[in-house]
């Protein structure tokens, strides 16, 4: 299976000089030949035959283009990179002539670079990565990452952060194949981030919510900055900042929390939640999007694999909360601000969430293993 871990990098002033040129040449080529496909269709459209340029037709003009006087600077980039270039073009149109995609739109700013495994190597020992054109740079490689290299992608953030993501190609790794079975329920929310079927409960963190003074007071001095002047440009990478540690506090809680998840269980059942539909409540929208919850089903996922752990999805229809848990009774409402009910049918008195976590497990044990 292929992997991606993300590290952070610190480029010299030399490496970051080249790397903005890598990005400039890649936007360049990607731009020029969209161009160049978009005029040549507009010619030719009439004619039965050669309506249309195409990745081969590209690399072919690329070697002319190079050796033109103003072009020059494009010897002193990557070649990989320039035909990785033509190549996601290339992708784009196919996707869009299948009709799963738009037309191709021109990059106004392009910061992110793929390097092949044969123009890049990631050096664990050192702690480094070597990259062509660049040489070696310094990585924080704070997770151990073993396999193939079969590419890294340099990126540059709106906060002045480096990154290298490294896709591995690695043999399906399995932990604890003898670990004790383990089956739950998972039930997620705004209030509470997380109930299982064993009663426990994880806060929701509210990371955005905590920092919306600092933001908003961030905001206003962007605004009051003048356009174009360093000033306004400080402003904006600190704002910038206070996002990126947001962000990065949101995914370390997820992490934290999946890995916990697939480490202790092998089996996990979860709702399958229509999130698209839900967000449309512009009541509720701003909680769902922080609280991120198709990011950690997703990391639920994959982690699942690599931890012997079996994720299953119940309808999203399934009476969850309204069912009571002892008896099978079904409410015909049940208002989101009552927690907690008392059953008309056995008098038992039901935390909502945790029967809502009960009722997730049995069911998906009922209609997905039988």
């Amino acid at each position: 299976m292929n992997r991606s871990y993300k590290f952070r990098i610190y480029p010299n002033k030399k490496q970051k000089r080249q790397l903005y040129k890598e990005f400039e040449a890649y936007k360049f080529v990607y731009n020029y030949y969209l161009d160049k496909s978009i005029k040549y269709h507009n010619e030719n459209k009439d004619k039965l035959k050669n309506k249309n340029l195409y990745f081969y037709d590209w690399c072919k003009d690329l070697v002319f283009i190079k050796k033109e006087i103003d072009n020059k600077w494009l010897n002193d980039v990557a070649s990989q990179n320039l035909i990785q270039s033509l190549r996601n073009l290339d992708n784009t149109y196919k996707n869009f002539f299948r009709g799963i995609a738009g037309f191709p739109k021109f990059k106004k700013t392009n910061f992110s670079v793929r390097y092949p495994n044969q123009k890049s190597k990631y050096i664990r020992s050192e702690h480094k990565i070597k990259l062509s054109k660049i040489g070696k740079i310094k990585i924080v490689d704070y997770v151990p990452a073993y396999g193939k290299v079969l590419n890294i992608t340099i990126s540059k953030e709106k906060n002045d952060e480096w990154f290298a993501s490294i896709s591995l190609d690695q043999k399906e790794k399995v932990y604890d194949e003898g670990k004790i079975e383990k089956q739950i329920g998972i039930d997620v929310g705004i209030k509470l981030f997380l109930t299982d079927s064993d009663g426990n409960k994880i806060g929701n963190p509210k990371f955005l919510e905590k920092s919306e003074k600092k933001l908003k007071r961030a905001q206003r001095r962007l605004s009051k900055k003048k356009v174009g002047s360093n000033n306004r440009k400080k402003q904006k990478l600190i704002l910038a900042k206070k996002y990126s540690k947001i962000r990065s506090q949101r995914k370390d809680f997820l992490n934290r929390t999946s890995t916990k998840l697939v480490n202790e269980n092998t089996l996990i059942v979860r709702e399958n939640l229509a999130i698209k539909n839900m967000i449309k409540n512009h009541k509720l929208a701003k909680s769902i999007l922080s609280v991120a919850w198709y990011t950690f089903f997703k990391m639920l996922e994959y982690k699942g694999l690599l931890y012997n752990c079996k994720i299953i999805k119940i309808g999203t229809f399934e009476p969850s909360s309204k069912m009571c848990n002892n008896c099978g009774n079904i409410l015909k409402e049940l208002n989101l601000s009552i927690r907690e009910w008392e059953c008309p049918n056995c008098h038992n008195i039901l935390d909502r969430d945790i029967n809502a976590a009960k009722n997730i497990l049995e069911i998906g044990l009922k209609k997905y293993l039988n």
